[in-house]
């Protein structure tokens, strides 16, 4: 016997997951979930496309702040809004960076 899917919890459950993305560009790999409240300032502050999605807008403002540096990670996450999450490494000096600002 089969529920239906609004009966299946674990279903359901991922259905209200926030969706998830994955870019890369310039050896800098991004995966992303969730939304940001600001994404349309964000692309403007950095110059990016419309079409520029969360993803692209991390590792921007990652090579920004590193080309730039010292600055601290957290700097990166200071001018994010909304619920999210991410993963980036950047190949070229293996740095892992991971942030987690969420009520998921």
């Amino acid at each position: 016997m089969s529920m239906p899917a609004e009966d299946d919890p674990i279903e359901a459950q991922q259905e209200a997951r926030p969706p998830r993305s994955f870019g890369a560009k310039d050896e800098i790999f991004c995966l992303f979930q969730g939304s940001l409240d600001n994404l349309g300032s964000l692309k403007q502050q950095y110059g990016l496309a419309k079409n520029a999605n969360e993803v692209l807008l991390v590792i921007e403002a990652y090579k920004t702040l590193r080309d730039r540096a010292p600055y601290p990670a957290n700097h990166v996450v200071s001018h994010l809004s909304g619920d999210f999450a991410f993963v980036v490494f950047d190949k070229s000096t293996s740095a892992l960076f991971v942030a987690f600002v969420s009520s998921f």
